[in-house]
């Protein structure tokens, strides 16, 4: 069947009729020319013409649908097979040429550098065409449904969200469908596509990672205007089902570069709309006292620093966690702020004025359209929000806004016009708003005109709304989530699991991801009491919970833990290297403020409340050094009542290491209306102290210069953020009540300290622990100043007097606003007891000259240092050397072929290893919670230290770290168990495997080395898998032997676990993570053979996580069983392929055809830096096998120049050599060197024109 395009010229000619024209002489010269019969026979065969004309047209059109149908019924049979592509393809389809995807049919079109095309990347934002319903070169009409992805790392992002102006260019794919229906074998390469308009509208919040949008993109129609082809469309975006974009009356056309020029722009006035004046229009808060902004400004504002782009007026906003904001580097559009007046404009009702430079190399040109460079409208658009935005900003809307972000007012149609169109060679475009209403509570919004210009041409025009809406920092992907697998069991109310992600939550996330249902009322613009979030946040779990959610009555408890990072920042702040008494307390009162919020104390007034600690009295009776326990806090409310508004809770803590209890409290805590709290009066003033901020004194020392004195380690005063002093005013030896000494010292606060932006969101106050830490300080200075360590050898001090009670008072609260703390103290008591010597004072604390904060009985003690470790809390530390070419087995553990990492069965053996020595007579019986936090990369000798805690005479917590850049970085933690003798070995075995296959090479899609192969045979099932493994000889271990523990999960298909679960996809891998516990039946064997059986049971917390039993026994005799966590990840390119072209790619380093993380073509590659990033999950692996070195940047630069040239070459990449940005060779082609031309677009490179 023929199937190509019948051209006009293989057409029978057409006879046209002969028309006899008289002779210029056979005229008359008195009639006019238009009655002459010249005229008359020039008007007939005009006429003539036209209606042949017309008749070839049709027949052409009649002719070329005929061969259309014929083409879609060869290609497109009844099976109703529609066509589809993928991210690839839409590549190739933006730069290459379109026949190669739309096949032969399309060829003609090749010819031509101008057609209809997708932008190419990084404003290539469709991932993939599902459908396209419409015949191929048709010229009709037709529907085309394409699919976007949001991924976490994609370039775009705000703040968490997908750009307004971005999703619209997301429903890009209208271009596609015009292209393929034809319309370039009008435009030949003359005529390209420009967006005219549409009216728009938002549904529902901006998009976020995890989403996929999907478009489904009609083109309704068409028409001509002169030799202008026009088409219409419209398209609606949704999300899961639910809309989220609708365009309607969208409008395009095909356009000569003489029409574009000759375009007379939007015709629009803002003075026409008189009925402006009876909108709402609400005033600033704030008198914003610039009205030009710098280019340096907005780029303050774009990155967060509000008060550094707007300055007085605007501090509150340096406390914020996240201020609203708009879009930073190549994605902030405005250049400078000509014009910021709430009171101009036609209507007088306010106006905003922006300028963005123009430049030839501006990154959106480079893709926007290949050979027809043109800035997107939508980023046109995105750019007017953006103005906008800073508007609302500029009225001090933001200020008590913490967390908010802007978006389109959404249910709201908005008709856009698009007239001109900006080229490389433009120089300016000036964006303005002319607003029309504002409105500030709850919800600010504000409306009105958007009008574009282009040197001096209007471009677009829009009437828009945007409002700020509530919203809270804290996603599923928060860098502090980052691979958090919860390794105990937690407390959980009606489905509601209490763990680290709802404290994350309770800190600075969405209300009812703390507290579930029941706060749900305030995922709005009201605001809760929170508790502090980091650094300032000092618990990981709520273990268990009594009393009813939601009811305020006494007898309520909870039990939480804190796990202590080893490298916390407060470690290495403070000089004697234990947890400060200020985190510690906090620690201790943050599960007051959380089992308060449990109960109920927001939920029972209409008005938003804030809680405070009031009163407190506790003794410390331990240190707590780095590497100890997780600290658990166990509360429980002893008395409650309410009035006005305002709850009194009265609170009994009690903390542990481990079993052992270390510090009693008894506390008391207020939730207060807003009101309440500025109202406060603070404490009485004593006697004593009436003249005290006023008192003259010769002594003044300035600490932020940290004179030697006072900061010589290790004896010395904290520094970075746990330095709560700034200076001392005064020090009266001989003074204060008993005249053992008066001392006086100021803090100047300033809005951006750290503590404000922790504690709270959107309710900053400076923490009451803080207030403690201050007074510590003093103390310490006091002692330091008077040399009374000058008896003791290598002095540090305990983080408050150990076994003395402290006893507190708080009335007041130091806010941003505040300008000046004063700390005072008198010395009550200072002597000598069998631990050390010993100060006790009495201290206050006065904001701006008012006292509201006072702590009695404050003792600090300074002793002698302890020796390494701690025996009244059974800690112990230890340092090993690992050298993987004496230890094989690390060496032969390669996840990727590349580079060895420690497996998981090898930290239990260190840590089981280490462990074993203090229980000399007793056995191992049982491992829990045994958890990797991250790989370790062992491809040379490392340390490896090891801290313990021994609890109970029969256990011990274990933490693995190493240093890492001069850092130490905990890598692994858990638990081992020991009793007199094993337990009673159960009897019971794993259900039999479900239709099994005997696998006759278990180690052919395994990378083991040879040290590690150990397992002799393999059955697979449906449900799990049986294996007979070899004992291992000659290998050193103290309690479990790591090879063979390591060789039960050889059986689990990694790589292929679909097969066991449906549910897990076939492109991604698992990695062991977590045994939740192991336990220990018998002494390890030292020969012969095990049989293990592993068996598929689940997940654990979330589809990311399965889950495997493992059941090893000798003779019929259950040895071991185990349950162990595998963390999936996604295969990547280099992992999907088979398993022995991966293992000749990856470890052998031979060339593999169709392997790259490029995408590769012989005169175009490019490569984006998160794929290299992303196949990088054991870092240093894309490293090896590329052989590169650099940042992210320049490592995807020389894979992508490498991959290219091993295609070229079909050489393995390592092969080639970079030798810039524009040479290349291969190691056995020393003597030639290849050139490229190498381009850079927002997180990609791409290679073009590569030439030998």
């Amino acid at each position: 069947m023929e199937t190509s395009i019948k051209y006009a010229a293989h057409l029978n000619p057409i006879q046209l009729p002969t028309i006899k024209i008289p002779e210029p002489s056979q005229l008359k010269t008195d009639h006019s020319f238009t009655q002459s019969p010249f005229t008359f026979a020039v008007i007939e065969n005009h006429q003539y013409y036209l209606q042949q004309q017309t008749e070839l047209f049709d027949y052409l059109l009649k002719k070329q649908e005929i061969l259309w149908q014929q083409y879609i019924a060869l290609h497109y049979p009844a099976t109703h097979v529609y066509p589809q592509f993928t991210r690839q393809d839409l590549e190739g389809l933006a730069s290459g040429t379109i026949s190669s995807y739309f096949g032969e049919w399309f060829k003609p079109l090749d010819q031509y550098q101008r057609l209809i095309r997708m932008p190419e990347p990084p404003l290539l934002l469709t991932d993939r065409i599902t459908k396209i319903d419409a015949a191929p070169g048709s010229l009709k009409t037709g529907t085309i449904y394409t699919e976007t992805d949001v991924t976490e790392d994609a370039w775009y992002l705000h703040h968490g969200r997908m750009p307004a102006g971005i999703m619209i260019e997301s429903g890009q794919s209208d271009l596609l469908l015009a292209s393929w229906l034809g319309f370039d074998f009008y435009n030949q390469g003359q005529r390209i596509y420009r967006l005219l308009g549409c009216e728009l509208s938002y549904h529902g919040e901006l998009p976020k990672p995890g989403d996929t949008l999907c478009y489904d993109i009609h083109i309704d129609g068409q028409a001509k205007h002169g030799d202008i082809r026009l088409f219409f469309f419209h398209y609606d975006c949704r999300i899961n089902g639910e809309l989220r974009l609708k365009v309607r009356h969208g409008q395009a056309g095909f356009f000569s570069d003489q029409e574009l020029l000759e375009s007379g722009g939007v015709l629009w006035d803002p003075t026409l709309d008189a009925h402006v004046h009876s909108l709402p229009h609400d005033s600033p808060s704030v008198q914003c006292t610039r009205n030009q902004f710098s280019q340096e400004q907005l780029k303050c504002f774009a990155s967060g620093d509000v008060y550094g782009c707007f300055g007085k007026g605007y501090e509150l906003t340096q406390t914020h966690t996240r201020t609203p904001s708009i879009s930073n580097h190549d994605m902030l559009f405005l250049n400078e702020i000509t014009h910021f007046d709430p009171t101009l404009g036609p209507h007088q009702r306010g106006y905003i004025r922006a300028l963005q430079h123009v430049h030839p190399d501006d990154w959106f040109f480079k893709g926007h359209f290949k050979n027809d460079p043109c800035m997107p409208g939508t980023l046109m658009l995105e750019a007017g929000l953006q103005l906008i935005a800073f508007y609302l900003t500029g009225l001090g809307y933001t200020l008590d806004k913490d967390g908010w972000r802007f978006e389109p007012i959404p249910e709201q149609t908005f008709k856009l016009r698009c007239r001109a169109q900006v080229r490389p060679t433009a120089k300016q475009i000036v964006y303005e708003m002319f607003v029309t209403q504002i409105i500030e509570k709850p919800i600010p919004m504000i409306y009105g005109d958007l009008l574009g210009t282009v040197d001096g041409l209007k471009a677009f025009h829009t009437k828009i709304g945007v409002r700020l809406i509530p919203d809270w920092p804290l996603t599923l992907s928060h860098p502090l989530l980052k691979n958090d697998v919860e390794p105990k069991s937690v407390a959980e109310v009606n489905g509601f699991k209490f763990d680290y992600f709802s404290l994350l939550a309770c800190a600075f996330g969405k209300p009812s991801d703390a507290f579930g249902e029941i706060y749900r009322r305030f995922d709005n613009h009201r605001r809760v009491a929170r508790l502090p979030g980091p650094p300032y946040h000092f618990m990981n779990r709520i273990t268990h919970v009594q009393g009813k959610m939601g009811e305020l009555k006494v007898g309520a408890e909870m039990e939480c833990e804190y796990d202590m990072p080893i490298d916390a920042w407060y470690f290495q702040d403070n000089p004697g290297h234990t947890m400060p008494f200020c985190v510690f307390l906090e620690a201790a009162l943050q599960p007051c403020g959380w089992l308060g919020s449990y109960m109920g104390s927001t939920l029972h007034t209409n008005e938003d409340v804030f809680f405070r600690n009031l009163d407190g009295v506790g003794t410390l009776t331990n240190e707590i050094p780095p590497g100890s326990l997780p600290l658990r806090t166990r509360v429980k409310c002893t008395n409650l009542s309410r009035a006005a508004g305002i709850s009194i809770e009265n609170f009994d803590v009690q903390c542990f290491l481990g079993e052992q209890k270390i510090y009693e409290m008894q506390t008391v805590f207020g939730f207060f209306p807003l009101e309440s709290l500025k109202n406060q009066i603070g404490l009485p003033v004593p006697e004593s102290e009436t003249d005290i901020l006023n008192k003259s004194s010769e002594l003044y020392v300035d600490l932020l210069q940290q004179p030697t004195r006072y900061f010589a380690k290790p004896l010395a005063l904290p520094t970075g953020q746990l330095l709560m002093i700034d200076r001392i005013t005064g020090f009266w030896q001989q003074g204060g009540k008993r005249g053992l000494g008066q001392l006086r010292a100021e803090k100047t606060v300033h809005p951006d300290e750290w503590f404000f932006k922790a504690h709270f969101f959107q309710d900053p106050v400076q923490p009451g622990s803080l207030g403690i830490e201050a007074m510590n300080q003093v103390l310490q200075f006091y002692m330091l100043h008077n040399n009374l360590q000058k008896n003791i050898v290598d002095p540090l001090f305990e983080p408050l007097a150990l076994n003395i009670p402290l006893i507190w008072k708080c009335r007041g609260q130091v806010l941003p606003s505040s300008r000046l703390v004063h700390i005072t103290m008198d010395i009550i008591e200072e002597g000598n007891d069998a631990k050390g010597v010993y100060a006790i004072a009495d201290a206050a604390l006065w904001v701006d000259g008012k006292r509201i904060y006072e702590a009695r009985n404050f003792g600090l003690r300074i002793i002698p240092k302890k020796l390494k470790g701690s025996p009244t809390l059974n800690i112990f530390q230890e340092t090993i050397d690992v050298d993987p070419k004496k230890e094989l087995w690390i060496d032969d553990h390669r996840p990727t072929y590349l580079i060895p990492s420690l497996p998981l069965m090898g930290a239990i053996h260190y840590m089981t290893q280490a462990v074993r020595k203090y229980f000399p007579a007793k056995k191992m019986i049982s491992i829990k919670e045994v958890k990797m936090l991250r790989w370790v990369v062992i491809d040379q000798p490392i340390q490896i230290k090891i801290a313990i805690q021994l609890q109970n005479n029969d256990s011990a917590q274990v933490k693995l770290s190493t240093l890492e850049n001069n850092k130490e970085i905990l890598f692994a933690k858990g638990n081992v168990y020991f009793a007199n003798a094993y337990p009673l070995q159960p009897t019971k075995m794993p259900v039999d495997l479900i239709n099994q296959t005997e696998i006759q090479n278990p180690y052919f899609h395994l990378f083991h080395g040879k040290s590690l192969q150990i397992v002799q045979s393999l059955l697979q099932g449906e449900n799990g898998a049986d294996s007979i493994i070899n004992v291992p000889q000659n290998i050193s271990y103290s309690v479990g032997n790591p090879i063979l523990l390591d060789a039960t999960m050889h059986s689990i298909p990694s790589d292929q676990l679909t097969s066991w679960c449906k549910e897990i996809s076939d492109d991604q891998v698992g990695y062991p993570c977590l045994i939740t516990q192991m336990m220990c039946y018998d002494q390890p064997p030292s020969s012969g053979q095990v049989n293990c059986k592993v068996r598929f049971s689940g997940f654990h917390e979330s589809k990311r996580f399965p889950k495997f039993d493992v059941t090893v026994s000798i003779n019929n005799k259950i040895w071991v069983d185990y349950q162990v966590v595998y963390a999936l990840f996604s295969k990547g390119p280099l992992h999907t392929i088979s398993p022995e072209n991966r293992r000749s790619f990856l470890q052998h380093k031979n060339f593999v055809p169709g392997i790259s993380l490029s995408t590769l073509s012989p005169s175009f590659s490019s490569l984006e830096i998160k794929t290299v990033k992303n196949n990088d999950w054991l870092p240093g692996s894309v490293a090896a096998l590329f052989e590169v070195k650099g940042d992210e940047k320049t490592m995807t630069k020389h894979i992508l120049i490498k991959e290219h040239f091993s295609a070229l070459l079909k050489v393995h990449p390592s092969e080639i050599i970079v030798h810039d940005e524009q040479t290349a060779s291969c190691k056995n082609e020393s003597d030639k060197t290849y050139s490229f031309n190498l381009t850079e677009q927002v997180g990609k490179f791409m290679i073009r024109m590569s030439t030998p």
